[in-house]
């Protein structure tokens, strides 16, 4: 996302309507009010124009009446050279009106588009949706759309760049211009004061009353010029309004794809069993590949037989004619001109075989040519499953990438191919450009042919005066020559068609090796857990907390005032009414209490026996007398955690559905929860002095109980301030969304060890 500042900075105006995702949720009024204000003044803008434009089309729609009325009086044959001046100063005027009011409807037109770009500003100001949906594991095909989503967001965004500096260069021009016809309208001025201080006489038929009249005309087109100048700079400083409104646009959305792409390619796996199926499709590709080569090889093996049948029939009948190799050159070449019938009918023979020659060998280079493109797409292929392997080893842990080294591997294998792909690419462009050259020379051809044609008509009364059948021969064979050109002509623009086709596959499968050479190099599959945070996800924890710190003190506030009696006597009608909900909380209760009363019992003597366990042997009664301290003490406060776990089980049965009274018991666990750590603490110091430290030695023992104390403090605290979260109007989301209880949840990681909290009932229960 831009900063409000940044965008400033770059664009004025234009850019400030873009806020960070923290200030759109915040404060809204503010931000409305202001898209609000920019569009009523451009509406009120737009409007000023639309005025303008009704004047200037009601004074071009007086031109139009006083250009009909001149072109009526001069087919009248009324003379007189003060009639043609006029009407040709008519013309002009109306010209320069029409071109006006061209200039004024795409003014309005970019105002239009100002005002919906401000309000798609407006609805996407905290951020643009999601191109994919949320998914927990996207695929490679997600990656490969993102990306092109991406490339094709900088190429677009690039391309109004260059059209901005091209609007820039065109708006410096139009204000010289707009400069220079303010002088001409002023020199236009002075000319009109000094017709009116000097000596007036007729003029080339033109009394001084007419010549004024042509003045004052010529003087108000000279204003209407000065008009047009400036409505052309305006539309110039709006199209560059709307373009930079537009960049501001895009690099929101560029930005947008980006955080986008970052995201994916976080939860992007390729598995093995994908990787498989691509390899089953490739080598189906790679067998259609083949049988389409050799067809199209044929092709190219019968236009070669019929070019060597062509080449032996051109040279009998250049033998036949007595042609030299010079003169089969002037006729390829279309400059070789015949004087006689027989010239006439030995040249269009030889030609028309020429002619085949050459749209032969199109042929058989557009048959190569395809060839080549179904093997340039095989390669795109067989390179997507190449990358597709590479981001299995990327994302993988079975497949992965074991050293720096094995990367640095495969990254000059991409390096291999992009080398191949640039000339391969290269080569394509010189023959596409030499097939657009072939255009420039059918045009010549054709031209020549005409000339033919023409020299023929031209003999037809006098060389062929008394030989028609001879004349219409050779007029039927030149006709036949000019269709072969034309199908000629066909066949090259298939071919440029084809040629442009592998270049777009080549150009993607580069773009493609760069992305991925990108990705290589950047190591970013050597990533953290996805669970971990960055410090673009720590801004939002703290606004988060303060807001839960803020719902607390509501919640406890509307606790007091709502009558909890009331609604847990409303909460206990429903389930006696809900049968399946009262049978659960039943089966729930009794289970507690059963464990409840087996603790009690025998809790006691459990822990008595397993403290007696491997007595003489330190590795086996060590961890016992831990256990049984532990048990011991659970004894000793058996009552206290059965209450809190029965109330625990009545929350998350949601028979107390009140997520403000879930939200504050969470929070009281925190001080019940501490007070037991540190009793226990307490009673493993008391076991371990009673058994002569077999725990933990005496100088170790002060260090080690701290840290358990502190490492069971922190999850206790992280763990019920995350449930309370969680409960609290804050979150509306799962947790696996939400950065603040992402961050919450990784500080218990960070301090305890990994995979405890999925052993552990009651953190799982959180």
């Amino acid at each position: 996302m831009i900063g409000i500042g940044r965008i400033q900075q770059i664009y004025g105006s234009e850019g400030t309507t873009v806020s960070t995702e923290a200030e759109s949720s915040t404060i809204v009024a503010p931000t409305v009010t202001k898209y609000t204000k920019r569009i009523q003044a451009l509406q009120q803008e737009r409007e000023g124009y639309v005025t303008q434009l009704e004047e200037v089309r009601l004074r071009s729609a007086r031109a139009a009446a006083l250009l009909e009325k001149a072109k009526t009086k001069k087919s009248a044959g009324i003379p007189g050279s003060r009639l043609s001046k006029q009407q040709a100063l008519i013309d002009e005027m109306h010209a320069v009106l029409t071109e006006h009011e061209n200039i004024l409807q795409k003014a309005i037109q970019l105002f239009d588009r100002r005002i919906a770009m401000i309000q798609e500003q407006e609805i996407n100001e905290g951020g643009y949706p999601l191109l994919l949906p949320v998914k927990a594991l996207y695929t490679f095909d997600d990656v490969q759309l993102m990306t092109r989503s991406l490339m094709d967001a900088k190429a677009q965004l690039a391309d109004e760049e260059k059209q901005r500096v091209v609007t820039l260069d065109e708006l410096a021009k139009r204000k010289k211009a707009a400069t220079v016809a303010e002088d001409e309208y002023q020199a236009k001025k002075q000319d009109q004061e000094q017709f009116a201080s000097s000596d007036k006489y007729t003029k080339n038929g033109i009394s001084p009353v007419q010549q004024g009249e042509i003045l004052d005309m010529e003087e108000r087109i000279a204003w209407y010029k000065k008009e047009l100048a400036l409505a052309r700079t305006h539309e110039s400083e709006q199209r560059l309004h709307a373009i930079e409104l537009h960049i501001v646009l895009l690099k929101m959305h560029h930005a947008a794809l980006k955080k986008e792409l970052t995201q994916v390619k976080k939860a992007a796996r390729v598995t093995q069993e994908y990787v498989e199926g691509r390899e089953k499709y490739i080598e189906q590709r790679r067998q259609e590949t083949v049988l389409e080569r050799e067809r199209i090889n044929g092709k190219v093996r019968i236009i070669a037989d019929r070019e060597s049948k062509l080449h032996r029939m051109l040279e009998e009948l250049q033998k036949k004619f007595s042609l030299s190799a010079s003169d089969v050159a002037q006729l390829r070449s279309l400059s070789k001109e015949p004087h006689t019938i027989a010239e006439w009918k030995s040249y269009v023979t030889v030609l028309s075989l020429l002619v085949d020659e050459s749209l032969l060998r199109i042929e058989s280079e557009f048959f190569v040519a395809h060839g080549e493109l179904v093997k340039t797409q095989f390669r795109a292929d067989e390179l997507n499953f190449m990358i597709i392997k590479s981001w299995n080893r990327m994302t993988t842990r079975e497949a992965r990438f074991r050293a720096d080294e094995e990367v640095e591997q495969e990254i000059k294998g991409y390096a291999t191919i992009k080398i191949e792909l640039e000339s391969q690419l290269s080569s394509v462009v010189n023959a596409r450009d030499a097939a657009i050259a072939n255009v420039h020379q059918f045009n010549v051809s054709f031209e020549k042919l005409k000339g033919y044609a023409d020299i023929l008509a031209q003999q037809s009364k006098t060389l062929f005066r008394d030989h028609a059948d001879d004349y219409y021969a050779v007029v039927h064979a030149i006709d036949l020559v000019e269709e072969k050109v034309r199908n000629r002509f066909d066949w090259i623009a298939r071919l440029i068609e084809l040629y442009s086709t592998n270049i777009g596959v080549l150009t993607a499968s580069e773009k493609v090796v760069d992305t991925v050479i990108q990705e290589l190099t950047s190591r970013s599959f050597w990533r953290r857990s996805d669970l971990s945070i960055d410090w673009e996800t720590l801004n939002t924890f703290l606004p988060d907390m303060q807001l839960f710190v803020h719902d607390v003190k509501n919640s406890t506030q509307e606790l007091v005032l709502s009558r909890p009696l009331m609604r847990l006597s409303n909460t206990v009608a429903h389930t006696v009414h809900n049968s399946l909900q009262l049978l659960l909380l039943i089966v729930n209760i009794v289970l507690i209490i059963t464990v409840f009363l087996l603790l009690r019992l025998y809790l006691a003597d459990i822990a008595t026996y397993i403290g007696g366990i491997g007595q003489g042997y330190w590795i086996i009664h060590g961890p016992a007398i831990a256990i049984a301290a532990l048990l011991s003490f659970l004894s000793q406060h058996i009552v206290s955690i059965y209450c809190w776990s029965l109330l625990f089980t009545l929350i998350r049965l949601r028979f107390i559905h009140d997520p403000r009274i879930a939200q504050l018991f969470y929070l009281a666990t925190i001080p019940y929860a501490l007070w037991l750590v540190y009793r226990m603490i307490v009673h493993w110091k008391e076991v371990n002095r009673e058994r002569k430290f077999v725990l933990v030695s005496e100088n170790y023992e002060r260090r080690f109980f701290g840290i358990i104390f502190m490492m069971l403090s922190v999850l206790v605290i992280i763990s019920s301030v995350r449930a309370a979260f969680l409960m609290g109007g804050v979150s509306k989301f799962s947790c696996a969304d939400n950065f603040t209880c992402r961050i919450i949840y990784s500080g218990s990681n960070i301090i305890n060890w990994a995979h405890w909290p999925r052993t552990n009932s009651w953190f799982v229960a959180f």
